[in-house]
């Protein structure tokens, strides 16, 4: 199993054969730390039809780690889908979701949520100052914007329809503090 690390969050990817049918391409490409690449023709598909395929093939193989939480390809592409058809009603394919997460696990499903509904997705870091989220989120102009369950909504003009993580509600909306 080959783990990619960013600072807080591993995305975990299951033993190579597990990408594709049929057996390794012959010479497999192996990189110095022993991640081997898979065929050009998984690389050239769409992300979310290749995590499709991974959930298909290995459902419990585990797909994000952040600190003890774990999610599955299979929980992993069961959320995007799920909110992917919550985008699809307040979005027009090729529309714009302004995602900010204060749940590191929360970006990676927007992010295929996005894609699976034909969006642009719009990541928002949350550790910027209040005032620099507003005036992102109020310039990108985004049709939906996607926020970690229990995040304040941050003060803009005109906010489009706010969705929750992957659940329905999350209570009232708060104040963005300092805002």
């Amino acid at each position: 199993m080959t783990t990619m690390t960013t600072a807080r969050q591993q995305l975990v990817l299951p033993e190579a054969t597990a990408w594709f049918t049929g057996p390794l391409p012959t010479p497999a490409i192996q990189s110095p730390d022993g991640f081997v690449a898979p065929p050009e023709s998984f690389l050239y598909r769409p992300l979310f039809e290749s995590i499709a395929e991974v959930a298909r093939r290995a459902p419990d193989a585990l797909a994000l780690r952040s600190g003890t939480r774990q999610v599955s390809y299979g929980n992993l592409h069961a959320q995007a889908l799920a909110l992917a058809g919550r985008i699809g009603k307040l979005c027009r394919p090729g529309g714009a979701v302004a995602v900010l997460a204060t749940d590191e696990l929360d970006l990676p499903r927007a992010m295929l949520a996005c894609l699976a509904a034909g969006c642009i997705c719009i990541p928002v870091q949350s550790s910027l100052p209040p005032a620099r989220v507003a005036a992102i989120l109020q310039d990108a102009m985004a049709d939906v914007l996607i926020l970690s369950i229990g995040s304040p909504v941050p003060e803009i003009a005109n906010p489009p329809p706010i969705l929750w993580g992957t659940e329905e509600e999350a209570g009232p909306p708060r104040a963005f503090p300092g805002s």
